[in-house]
């Protein structure tokens, strides 16, 4: 299979950021509040519409890795998660302290959100102002 392109898949967050995107991408300036680009994603922002990644026909990645499994998965992944990544790719310009938050563990998710996934987190930086941490 060929590499697919997904084009940009931002959204309004609560929290300013965006442009650092908008410029990793080569596009105009963006608005302040997309400081979130889900690049490859089959899931939704919880409690929300917005999240799936969608192909240049419009089809959501979700569906395409679900009508051709074989093409995106190998049999071991196939076999524990079915035809789902569980993972979410994304760009992130946080213009703004980010306020505390958490990231649950499967058990934790089932539990109280209603949602059979946890979320681990991993990050790559590719530029921060000076004196900036994490």
């Amino acid at each position: 299979m060929r590499p697919i392109e997904l084009g940009p898949n931002q959204f309004p967050r609560f929290y300013r950021g965006g442009p650092r995107i908008a410029a990793f991408r080569g596009l105009p300036s963006s608005a302040q509040n997309l400081p979130e680009d889900w690049i490859a994603s089959t899931t939704h922002a919880h409690g929300e519409e917005h999240g799936p990644s969608r192909l240049h026909d419009g089809t959501p990645l979700a569906d395409a890795m679900a009508a051709a499994p074989e093409a995106f998965f190998e049999p071991e992944h196939l076999a524990c998660f079915g035809p789902q990544p569980e993972l979410l790719i994304k760009l992130l310009d946080a213009g703004e302290r980010l306020p505390v938050h958490v990231h649950p563990d499967a058990v934790f998710a089932r539990a109280h959100l209603g949602s059979e996934h946890g979320k681990a987190e991993a990050w790559i930086i590719l530029e921060a102002e000076p004196g900036a941490a994490v």
